[in-house]
């Protein structure tokens, strides 16, 4: 069997990461979420998905 090189995006992610000793992980966490930043109260809730969406959020 011949072994092949990672591609650059595996690479990417995983080059350099050490195997913890704890747990055994390898992998870097991916964690599916983000922030942002507003002007203003007001700003931020005309930009809310859920608003525009019929999404009913509480204290929607």
């Amino acid at each position: 069997m011949t072994e092949t090189q990672p591609g650059f995006e595996t690479q990417a992610l995983h080059a350099g990461q050490e195997v913890d000793p704890t747990t055994k992980s390898r992998a870097v966490p991916i964690y599916m979420t983000t922030s942002y930043a507003f002007d203003s109260v007001e700003h931020a809730a005309t930009c809310s998905p859920s608003r525009n969406s019929g999404i009913s959020t509480p204290g929607s």
